[in-house]
């Protein structure tokens, strides 16, 4: 649905992930499919993390050529030859976030606010308060993450 008011869509690629960096997903690609009116760019994230660069080099080629489709369905490489650029950032350290707002924000329409300006949030109090809760037992565990947690009472 939020591609209806969007005008942009910028797909994010996790670029450490050895299994799924060269991949776009199914649901992505109908979504580009569907709505080839807007512009797409291809985000390549952590790209600090990633050790050899020309592996960058590789990911993006595979992932700006569409993807193949057989009679099974798609294959298992590839992604979108429609975007119109690529960016590789890192969001821990900084790297290639400037080009990438500087891009938005040219790619940005005029439009009235969805929220009036002093609005933080759609969240109410509760689930702003179950949220911090869950950020603290996240913190409190640090590599053992509890996926059944939940807040009873207050």
């Amino acid at each position: 649905d939020a591609l209806h008011d969007a005008d942009v869509i910028a797909v994010l690629i996790d670029a450490a992930d050895r299994k799924r960096s060269m991949v776009i997903p199914e649901t992505i690609l109908t979504n580009l499919e569907n709505h080839t009116d807007l512009p797409s760019v291809l985000i390549l994230n952590k790209i600090d993390v990633v050790k050899v660069k020309t592996r960058l080099l590789d990911i993006a080629t595979v992932l700006v050529h569409d993807r193949e489709k057989d009679e099974w369905g798609y294959k298992d490489e590839g992604g979108w030859s429609g975007f119109e650029h690529v960016f590789m950032v890192s969001a821990r350290t900084g790297d290639g976030i400037d080009d990438l707002k500087k891009y938005f924000a040219v790619k940005a329409k005029p439009a009235d606010w969805l929220f009036p300006t002093d609005t933080a949030t759609d969240q109410n109090f509760e689930q702003i308060m179950h949220e911090i809760f869950r950020e603290k037992i996240l913190q409190l565990y640090e590599h053992e993450i509890p996926w059944q947690i939940r807040q009873v009472g207050c």
